[in-house]
């Protein structure tokens, strides 16, 4: 991942049922070219969660994601 790729609008954390936008950091990694998402508040107990990457995220060659990756969880209690 290209760390210049990844911010508020290519990184979206939303709580599943009201949509509301979890705020929050993206931490990069040189080493392994990953990246963590640290939310500004600790997430609610028993609730799901909705994270999506766009399309405009880039690898470091500058290839961007073939497509939008959505994918949801829930924190147990």
């Amino acid at each position: 991942m290209h760390p210049a790729t990844l911010n508020s609008s290519t990184f979206k954390l939303v709580e599943r049922d009201n949509r509301t936008p979890v705020p929050g950091r993206i931490w990069y990694d040189t080493p392994t070219n990953g990246a963590t998402y640290h939310p500004r508040n600790a997430l609610a107990n028993n609730t799901t969660y909705e994270a999506t990457i766009t399309r405009d995220v880039k690898d470091t060659a500058g290839n961007a994601l073939a497509q939008e990756d959505t994918w949801g969880f829930t924190v147990g209690p």
